[in-house]
């Protein structure tokens, strides 16, 4: 799973195996998990409850609990209402039980937060960014600058970055950071002796942006239009990476066959026509996309022709999304949130008039109800995920 080990100083919920027969120990891990996990899902919770719900044996659900008291994982804060007997006592998750490390490498400057187990940010920093092997070591010493900031054992590291992400041992391969098979996960497990998960940015991104939609929608596809552009899918409930990890990467299509150059080596791609940086580009400016920039070119009357160019090209790269997936519901983010309504409507009504209305009645395009630090907690959810089996 990572290229590190949990600390076996740390204790913590190690996953399971699922190629054979459950050893006692491992039945314990689960069990743990499963009262971890109902903690979690009805908070504040007794004993009693968890033993109902896991249809575990009174005496053995306590155990547990106890447990996990002693992990500091869940604490204990005060007394139920009585059913006839003695009160029980109120049991809840402790968030500053352990803390996560979480990065976001898909902006101009890494962004990091040292986030706790309610999936509160408690600290923030950010490093210029930095391409090749000059990236990986940023990465690793943002990591080590926010676990110094920790009085809480470290549960683990979470990384979003762009590119296609080996996640077994978290190697990347990104064209706008310049890695191919780059070791990120290794570089980092350098600076702590915690786990380390690496995904894909959107990936992460589409992870926290579902979890502010469920349980009205099922499936949602996240855009991330900035500098490039790629796509995270949550479908029927889960995320979808595809069979070699490499789904979203939309925006090294190929959908003009015009000479211009994009950073992944082909010419004509998605990004270089409808990316924030190529609509800066295209308005004569720098190709670091910001949101102050783009909002002054959503206001400026003589980019309004780019604008409807770039909301264009993307509608049209998106339809055959729409078409295979028959996803209803998509939401843009990154910098290009900052070009209004306007945008958003050509980008919708363009996905419209090029596929079947039966796939197009119910569709809508909207900006991301996700704030800028959506890769920082959707990181910091699959951390908690791995690790502890529980979801925020």
């Amino acid at each position: 799973m990572t290229d590190t080990q949990p600390n076996t100083t740390r204790p913590g919920l190690t996953p399971l195996s699922t190629r054979a027969k459950a050893t006692r120990g491992q039945t314990r891990r689960n069990n743990l998990r499963l009262a971890l996990q109902l903690v979690y899902a009805d908070s504040p919770t007794s004993r009693a409850h968890v033993a109902r719900a896991s249809h575990l044996t009174p005496a053995t659900a306590s155990d547990l609990v106890d447990e996990l008291l002693d992990l500091g994982l869940v604490m204990e804060v005060g007394t139920g209402p009585s059913a006839g007997g003695k009160p029980p006592t109120l049991i809840t998750p402790n968030p500053e039980g352990r803390s996560i490390v979480a990065l976001d490498l898909s902006s101009t400057d890494f962004q990091g937060a040292l986030v706790d187990l309610s999936g509160e940010i408690i600290s923030t920093r950010s490093t210029p960014g930095a391409i090749g092997e000059a990236g990986l070591h940023a990465a690793r010493d943002l990591v080590r600058s926010l676990a110094s900031l920790s009085t809480a054992p470290l549960l683990g590291v979470g990384i979003g970055t762009p590119g296609v992400v080996e996640p077994a041992h978290g190697v990347v391969t990104s064209a706008n950071l310049e890695w191919k098979e780059a070791r990120l996960g290794a570089a980092v497990a350098e600076a702590t002796a915690a786990p380390v998960h690496v995904i894909n940015d959107a990936h992460a991104a589409v992870l926290h942006e579902y979890s502010v939609h469920s349980p009205r929608v099922t499936s949602l596809a996240l855009v991330r239009v900035g500098r490039g552009i790629g796509t995270g899918f949550v479908l029927d409930g889960h995320l979808y990476r595809g069979d070699n990890e490499a789904t979203g990467e939309i925006g090294h299509v190929r959908f003009d066959d015009g000479v211009r150059p994009c950073t992944c080596g082909n010419r004509g791609c998605l990004e270089t026509i409808a990316s924030m940086a190529a609509l800066l580009e295209a308005v004569g400016g720098d190709q670091h996309p910001t949101h102050q920039r783009v909002a002054e070119i959503a206001s400026d009357p003589a980019a309004e022709s780019a604008v409807s160019e770039a909301a264009v090209a993307l509608g049209r790269g998106l339809a055959p999304m729409v078409a295979l997936l028959a996803v209803r519901e998509i939401v843009l983010w990154g910098e290009v949130t900052s070009l209004g309504e306007r945008y958003r409507a050509i980008v919708e009504e363009e996905i419209r008039s090029r596929v079947l209305p039966v796939n197009t009645d119910q569709i809508r395009v909207g900006y991301a109800s996700a704030g800028p630090d959506a890769v920082i907690r959707g990181a910091a959810g699959l951390v908690l995920s791995a690790e502890l089996g529980v979801v925020w």
